[in-house]
């Protein structure tokens, strides 16, 4: 069995141990309050969880993170999926361990599912807050229906006693006809006690149906209502995301107005200092004319006066 393998099968016998604990870990919230399926986690695997971004994550040995979003495979399936990922690469990178920080990847920026969980900016905080949570829904709505399978299947395992019940009641009213006729002179008590019996015995497991089909019937009506609940939120927020978008959208155009806006009033100064400085250098050529105008009429007056 290679490295991938074993790394598999070891994750599977892990999540299987911790499901027989705590069979609720299908979902992110009883997740992220599992210390105990955490700490194994981080302790075999290096693999921790964010809770905020509903994230698995590790780190690679130049400092980055590979991370995995519980988003449309569910939180489980996703934990199996990011160790196959880490066994594969740890498994590539043991030949080249001494090229590794030379090689073409060294100083790339990570990927949108290879990079660090990072703070979004200000301006699109709400946004980024509206995304979460729609994944938060998707996470929940992977372990509703993983609940509402075992719930089914508890279901049927209460049909199935059901109609086992009732078989055993059949057969015991055919073999208490049966042993009626055949005795030819029967005790009144005997009969009496028999029947007191039979009649308890009846009571008793109608009782017993009767309660095992309320508690069908209870969770039928809790998956369902869950169910709804769910969508409810999720069409909320997806309706909430679309309007964030159509007012992003807007913010743009405006911006973007504004920006020529700026661009124009921006060419006109240039324009308007360009013409000022034509009109400086005009002004100088005028007083520069006028001043040598003057000083030619001075030599004028002075030549006649030396004259005589």
């Amino acid at each position: 069995m290679d490295a991938v393998a074993n790394a598999k099968q070891r994750m599977e016998e892990l999540i299987q141990e911790h499901l027989r604990r705590n069979p609720r870990i299908v979902e992110p919230d009883s997740t992220a309050d599992d210390w105990t399926f955490r700490e194994a986690l981080k302790k075999q695997f290096g693999i921790l969880y964010d809770r905020t971004s509903m994230t698995w994550f590790y780190s690679l040995p130049d400092g980055r993170k590979r991370v995995k979003r519980c988003v449309e495979a569910g939180i489980l399936d996703t934990l199996r999926v990011i160790c196959e990922d880490k066994a594969r690469r740890k498994k590539k990178r043991k030949p080249h361990e001494g090229a590794r920080l030379s090689g073409p990847y060294s100083g790339t920026p990570s990927s949108a599912s290879e990079s660090s969980v990072s703070t979004p900016p200000a301006e699109s905080r709400r946004g980024w807050k509206l995304r979460r949570r729609l994944s938060s829904l998707k996470c929940s709505n992977a372990g509703l229906r993983s609940v509402a399978a075992e719930r089914l299947q508890r279901i049927k395992e209460l049909e199935a006693e059901k109609a086992a019940a009732w078989n055993r009641l059949r057969v015991a009213e055919d073999a208490d006809g049966s042993g009626g006729s055949a005795r030819s002179e029967p005790s009144p008590r005997v009969d009496s006690d028999q029947v007191t019996v039979s009649m308890a015995e009846l009571e008793r497991w109608k009782k017993r149906m009767e309660a095992k089909e309320k508690e069908c019937k209870l969770a039928v009506e809790e998956t369902e209502r869950l169910r709804e609940h769910h969508n409810k939120k999720e069409a909320a927020m997806k309706e909430k995301l679309k309007i964030l978008r159509t007012e992003t959208r807007s913010l743009r155009m405006i911006l973007s107005a504004v920006q020529k806006e700026v661009k124009r009033m921006k060419r006109e100064d240039e324009r308007m200092l360009a013409l000022e400085k034509t009109c400086q250098a005009t002004l100088s050529c005028v007083n520069s004319l006028l001043n040598g105008a003057g000083r030619t009429q001075e030599g004028g007056r002075e030549a006649p006066r030396r004259s005589p």
